[in-house]
């Protein structure tokens, strides 16, 4: 039986009496800054770096210090923010760390506390989490188009050339792995959560024009935000082969899934429709 707990990660003292009370056997560690203004966490922890060290590296340490005296496993997420620019288009766990935005440094910096209180005897897991979508989700990539196209379906405007690519994995897939690395056995610590395929921002747009039939014009900003990752996907070979996970929701299914939801709650670009 799994136990939501819910409190502030910065305040240590209401952290520790909860976990002190209930006891928990494993402790999923999500909490991070969620931007409601500026869109996407590492543009946001760009121009909020205090705000950004106190929840992501402060929290994680006051989660790590409360668990230690119960004994609890935590699994903590991390981010593919950590491998930054990275020049390789797969990258692994072993990889050198070298984020390049506030957010990524932040979420490093918790994965060394991690590091750190394991050799204390602490059982701890870190997942390295790309980009996960899916229905409810209303921010990043796949809203921000939706709401976009449904605003003006004649332009649409992207940052970038819509040539960076991502690893996009559908929430059902992220949530199996993060139950299989915080409740299953396992010599490793560390793993990435992906679906180790790399699309396109233009990948993505293609797919929504195409299911709302709809041919908008395409304009680009010259140069994304700073501190926006370079173009990889996941090798998640370590996480199938140590804990026989594999994504299962396809492509094409979790997309439209997403569409369809974004127009049940917000309603289609006029005269559009969706292809089924």
């Amino acid at each position: 039986m799994m136990t939501l707990l819910r409190t502030d990660v910065r305040h240590a003292t209401r952290l520790n009496e909860i976990i002190s009370r209930e006891r928990p056997g494993v402790i999923f560690h999500l909490a991070a800054p969620i931007p409601n203004k500026v869109g996407h966490a590492i543009r946001y922890s760009s121009s909020s770096p205090q705000i950004m060290t106190d929840v992501v590296v402060k929290g994680a340490l006051n989660v790590l210090e409360a668990a230690k005296k119960t004994h609890s496993r935590v699994m903590v997420v991390s981010s593919a923010a950590i491998y930054g620019s990275s020049p390789k288009s797969t990258v692994c766990e072993t990889d050198f760390a070298q984020p390049n935005s506030v957010y990524g440094v932040s979420k490093y910096c918790s994965e060394m506390y991690c590091q750190l209180y394991r050799s204390f005897g602490l059982d701890i897991r870190v997942a390295r989490l790309f980009n996960a979508y899916g229905p409810r989700q209303r921010k990043y990539l796949f809203f921000d188009l939706l709401w976009k196209l449904r605003n003006n379906q004649h332009k649409l405007r992207l940052i970038g050339d819509g040539n960076q690519v991502r690893d996009y994995i559908h929430v059902a897939d992220v949530v199996e792995a993060f139950v299989k690395i915080g409740m299953t056995d396992s010599d490793e610590w560390l793993f990435n959560v992906g679906s180790g395929t790399a699309r396109s921002v233009m990948d993505v747009v293609k797919k929504i024009c195409n299911t709302l039939e709809i041919k908008p014009k395409i304009l680009h900003t010259p140069v994304p935000w700073v501190g926006d990752v370079g173009g990889y996907s996941s090798d998640v070979s370590r996480l199938k082969q140590k804990l026989s996970w594999t994504p299962t929701r396809l492509w094409d299914h979790g997309l439209t899934e997403m569409i369809e939801w974004f127009v049940t709650t917000f309603g289609l670009p006029s005269h559009s429709s969706i292809r089924s």
